[in-house]
């Protein structure tokens, strides 16, 4: 009689373990434009209480682990568009149906756009460095290699220069 109680005791506790265990689970979205229902490449999926996240990939679908038995609030935002805010998601072992969430365009414009950047473009390095980053074509010598060079003038230096000619 001990034995089947403990049995029985033993195999509830079994049951009631399983049952209240938390599982990771996968949850899946898409994130798109509410205009035209275009796909938002990466756009941020925020989790509130944890403040940690993901983006969106090329398609604008997202994947993100939950553990079941929790309820989560996510904040979805991108750049020029409202942040969108969804509470309540639940994740379950069996039925999570994928979240699609549509963001509109953000009606505040820009009104004007600074960058400013500054460069030592002393030494041969910085000169090859800009270049080599530079959208355009451009030549350039360096104080290093003036300080260096046989010439006598500026009229000399500038004559080094592609596609420069002194008259």
């Amino acid at each position: 009689m001990k034995k089947l109680l403990l049995i029985g005791i033993l195999l509830c506790f079994i049951v009631e373990n399983s049952i209240c265990q938390s599982v990771n689970v996968k949850i899946s979205g898409r994130v798109s434009d509410l205009e035209n229902g275009n796909p938002l490449v990466g756009a941020t999926v925020l989790l509130e209480s944890s403040k940690t996240g993901i983006k969106t990939e090329f398609e604008g679908n997202f994947f993100i682990n939950l553990e079941t038995g929790n309820t989560y609030n996510l904040l979805i935002s991108n750049m020029g568009y409202q942040t969108k805010f969804i509470e309540g998601v639940k994740p379950t072992r069996t039925d999570n149906q994928p979240i699609n969430i549509s963001l509109q365009h953000e009606s505040a414009n820009l009104e004007n756009v600074v960058i400013c950047g500054a460069g030592r473009r002393e030494s041969n390095a910085s000169i090859y460095a800009s270049q080599k980053n530079s959208s355009a074509i451009s030549d350039a010598i360096s104080a290093e290699s003036i300080r260096k060079s046989p010439d006598r003038n500026t009229g000399e230096v500038l004559r080094r220069v592609s596609g420069a000619s002194v008259q």
